[in-house]
């Protein structure tokens, strides 16, 4: 995927790195970088991954033909995020799916109006700093992971693991039979970033967006195998 998502390796203070970069704007319609006169606020809803590499459009409706003719396939809804659509850059012609060639963006669609959600970045190695002693916690918001220095900027969890089982792996974003393979640690990571306020919240006023997956997990009605089940 170097090359094609990722860019050149940088370094930090936290070691060697490559970015992926998802555009929000069209920079071939609008001078983003003018500072004299910038473009002004708000815009209709645009997503391109990689531009300038892979310029990958993403869909901003769940348009199940567009979708699908693109490569992209149906996978889970769930609670606070909405449907998720995945696509890999090699045709998949039986499990175990591959971590390296799946496209590291996943969008996410809402169940009432079929309008993006969000979507999130995905990294095939663990990224969080999840303390040890929080590791069998079940709620990712747990106080046991917060404090100085404790977590960093990728989702407030331990990470998604590349076996289906546990409360947090990869395959729940999936509908029909699941498997991976070729992680760097047996781990994944998210990092998401909603366009809405999807996610209900208690004791705040409920948002119109908020997304519950009325309509199931699954439209196929098939869930991945889970290991542990």
């Amino acid at each position: 995927l170097i090359g094609l998502f990722f860019g050149e390796e940088k370094t930090s203070k936290d070691g060697s790195y490559r970015s992926v970069s998802v555009a929000l704007r069209n920079g071939d319609e609008e001078n983003l970088c003018d500072k004299e006169t910038p473009v002004a606020p708000g815009n209709p809803a645009y997503v391109t991954i990689s531009p300038g590499m892979a310029n990958m459009a993403v869909p901003v409706t769940e348009d199940e033909l567009e979708l699908k003719k693109n490569g992209w396939q149906e996978g889970s809804c769930l609670p606070g995020m909405g449907y998720h659509w995945e696509k890999f850059i090699e045709p998949v012609e039986g499990l175990p799916y591959k971590a390296g060639d799946m496209v590291p963006i996943v969008p996410m669609y809402s169940t009432t109006d079929k309008s993006i959600n969000g979507i999130f970045f995905a990294a095939t190695s663990k990224k969080q700093h999840w303390p040890e002693e929080c590791l069998e916690v079940g709620n990712p918001a747990s106080p046991c992971a917060y404090g100085p220095g404790k977590l960093n900027m990728w989702d407030f969890s331990p990470g998604l693991l590349e076996e289906s089982k546990g409360r947090f792996y990869m395959c729940s974003n999936f509908c029909g039979e699941c498997e991976f393979t070729g992680t760097d640690d047996g781990w994944f990571t998210t990092m998401h970033f909603m366009f809405k306020n999807t996610f209900p919240l208690p004791g705040l006023p409920m948002s119109p967006d908020a997304e519950f997956c009325a309509p199931g997990r699954c439209r196929s009605g098939i869930l991945p195998t889970k290991v542990d089940a």
